[in-house]
């Protein structure tokens, strides 16, 4: 197997999967390979378009022998979906395991399954939307079917998890929450982080556009959110909404909710580099995610002066603040807020925040490569840049 680590990649249909796959390829201490699981053969992907070396499994048959057999030194699920727990037992002893979470996969049910971490995500006005679509009785009757269906869904997620080796967070503080749960035992790991980049320091202008949420997702809290935006815009600024993918049961509801001409909704699904330029020609970004969500989005706009509002009890606005950055409170949103972008000052130390961060995840990154490296028994060649 020569001298580098074989990483094989477990990935959903996801828009994430190329960028970081690209990553992997580029690190010259891991050769890999990548497999979906799909449903059937004739699976076509949505969001994946680098699938040259993208291996189908459909059954669990094919899952299990591969896994079993395939030559490979680390196993990387690019997040943990609730078809993985029954997967991961059939990955040999002796072989790693690095779970990336994603944020779906830790904060809501699955399988009937309680949330790996509980907290509470939709804001009163998306609640009717919440409430409307997860009856109680439909609930109650999905979780009994569900446990009928696989009673033991529960301990094979226990035990897959304990199984786990190391677990790359989206936020750290992820990884101390997670720790709360006696099954889990994985060390914090990072993925080689890719160049840091960002635009020279220039201070936005006043009026300028707003950005408001990722996707079209119900933890985005839409209407929560421009019910306090549509106060405090001024007249000349438009709401740029981004809803080219997420829950279209939700997006059904929300659209007549917000067809006012200074709300301007992007419905397909850009380039990335289209897509940044957006936030970066906005003054402002307002979140209303509660749980870990849109990070991507939130931290290219503090590397790019854009002023970012989230709600308190946000994960996400607890561990920027705590990490250094300069962010505001949905709650003390104002008139005056929507004015005043961010200062040259302030860009410099959302700038400085994340070269530390950065800086921590390099660190993480090297240790766990030299675990590895000495637990395969290969030549340690490591570089982060």
């Amino acid at each position: 197997m020569g001298n580098k680590i074989k990483v094989l990649h477990v990935t959903p249909d996801s828009k994430f999967f190329d960028g970081v796959f690209r990553l992997w390829r580029n690190d010259e201490n891991f050769d890999n390979i990548a497999v979906s699981i799909v449903k059937n053969k004739d699976c076509r992907f949505t969001y994946i378009k680098d699938t040259a070396e993208l291996k189908i499994l459909w059954n669990k048959r094919m899952v299990k022998k591969y896994l079993q057999t395939e030559e490979y030194d680390v196993v990387f699920l690019h997040s943990l979906p609730a078809i993985l727990y029954n997967y991961i037992r059939y990955v040999p002893k002796d072989k790693a395991i690095i779970w990336w979470g994603w944020g779906y996969d830790i904060y809501t049910v699955q399988k009937g399954l309680a949330p790996l971490i509980k907290i509470p995500l939709y804001k009163p006005l998306t609640k009717v939307f919440v409430r409307k679509e997860n009856k109680l009785v439909r609930q109650l009757l999905s979780t009994i079917y569900l446990f009928v269906k696989n009673p033991l869904l529960g301990y094979r997620r226990k035990h897959a998890i304990s199984r786990i080796d190391y677990y790359q967070p989206v936020l750290s503080v992820e990884y101390g929450m997670m720790g709360n749960h006696d099954f889990f035992h994985a060390k914090e790991f990072y993925y080689k982080p890719g160049t840091r980049s960002y635009d020279s320091i220039q201070v936005k202008p006043s009026d300028g556009n707003i950005l408001l949420g990722n996707s079209a997702t119900p933890t985005n809290n839409h209407l929560d959110v421009l019910s306090v935006v549509r106060v405090c815009r001024q007249s000349c600024q438009r709401i740029i909404v981004p809803l080219s993918y997420g829950d279209q049961q939700y997006l059904k509801w929300l659209e007549p909710q917000i067809q006012e001409p200074y709300v301007q909704p992007i419905y397909d699904y850009l380039p990335s580099e289209d897509y940044y330029r957006i936030i970066g020609s906005c003054s402002y970004a307002v979140f209303g995610i509660v749980r870990q969500q849109a990070m991507g989005n939130i931290l290219y706009a503090l590397n790019n002066g854009v002023k970012v509002f989230l709600y308190e009890n946000s994960i996400a606005y607890k561990s920027l603040k705590m990490s250094g950055y300069v962010v505001f409170s949905i709650e003390s949103m104002t008139k005056e807020s929507l004015t005043i972008p961010l200062t040259y000052s302030e860009i410099e130390q959302n700038h400085k925040a994340y070269a530390l961060d950065y800086q921590r995840r390099c660190n993480i990154y090297t240790l766990c490569v030299d675990e590895l490296q000495t637990k395969f028994h290969l030549v340690n060649n490591k570089k982060c840049l």
